[in-house]
């Protein structure tokens, strides 16, 4: 099994019928630690990608910046949130198209 030393990032929808929108994305070290799903959930199509320095990096500071919310004062999120937004999906989008950030490690 291929050690992934920054990480395996992985998109989950949330496909129930719930009000809210419940998709993620999840770090895994390898793929055999890739967790079981919930009802209601299921894997993105678009693959499993392996993060890079930089991308493990930004993945930790996108997640520090989005928790502080959204700042009322100045009408804006924190950090690099202002640049990536402040969505999971998102940041998603931000780590797959930039090759130097992950490499597709699945289709």
């Amino acid at each position: 099994m291929e050690d992934y030393e920054y990480g395996i990032i992985y998109f989950v929808y949330d496909v129930s019928d719930n009000v809210f929108n419940r998709s993620y994305i999840g770090v895994a070290k390898d793929l055999n630690s890739l967790p079981e799903l919930k009802e209601g959930f299921e894997y993105s199509e678009e693959g499993l990608f392996a993060l890079t320095k930089e991308g493990s990096d930004i993945f930790d500071k996108w997640h520090d910046d989005v928790s502080c919310g959204y700042d009322l004062c100045f009408g804006r999120m924190k950090g690099i949130c202002q640049t990536i937004g402040g969505t999971n999906r998102c940041l998603w989008d931000y780590l797959t198209k930039r090759d130097y950030l992950s490499k597709r490690i699945t289709k």
